[in-house]
């Protein structure tokens, strides 16, 4: 069953299992990017689903200091079920399926981990992790960004800065991707335009 997500829309990331108030975050500190749901850090993350050749995959994308990176399972592990962020390179690990779970919950799962696994979080430390079974913390909610209609100039550069990343994170993932056939140079102009409209917009 094909799950339609558009790749312009903006998505948190939150589960049953923390509630809508915790969504998927970067783990502080972490060298290999790791993730966890979190309730009021900076480091929330806003993700793009982008689609692949097969209607019930994508790759699930993000921006983390101004980075592009895609959701992934850590390399190297023997279990295959440490999710991570990496940079898109458009293997296994980041290929996720959303098996629809009844209402808007999906349960997420990928091709590296294989069939029988799904992102979870782990209680108490709220580490994501991929685990068989039926947790709670397997069922997720896609929460999609509202436009903000009326703010301040303070807010405005902000919510346009953050806007920018993921405009983005579009364009890159435009350039690697073996499906894209038009001109490349052009795509390049476009990314240094982005990179300067950024810079200008930090700087306030």
């Amino acid at each position: 069953m094909s799950t339609n997500i558009s790749p312009k829309t903006y998505f948190r990331l939150t589960n049953s299992e923390n509630g809508p108030d915790f969504a998927l975050a970067v783990v502080p500190g972490s060298p290999e990017l790791k993730l966890r749901v979190a309730s009021s850090d900076g480091s929330k993350l806003w993700w793009l689903f982008y689609p692949t050749s097969d209607p019930n995959e994508y790759n699930i994308c993000t921006t983390y200091n101004l980075e592009t990176y895609c959701l992934d399972i850590l390399g190297g592990d023997n279990a295959k079920a440490t999710p991570h962020l990496s940079t898109i390179s458009f293997v296994k690990g980041q290929l996720w399926t959303l098996n629809p779970a009844g209402g808007t919950l999906y349960k997420l799962s990928n091709d590296y981990s294989q069939n029988g696994y799904f992102l979870d979080t782990i209680s108490g430390s709220n580490d994501s992790v991929m685990t068989k079974g039926n947790s709670p913390g397997q069922y997720w909610s896609l929460n999609a960004r509202e436009w903000i209609s009326s703010v301040n100039r303070v807010y405005w550069l902000l919510y346009s800065e953050d806007r920018l990343t993921m405009s983005y994170s579009r364009l890159q993932l435009r350039m690697l991707s073996p499906r894209f056939t038009q001109p490349r140079s052009r795509l390049r102009r476009q990314l240094r335009i982005h990179a300067r409209i950024r810079a200008r917009l930090l700087k306030h």
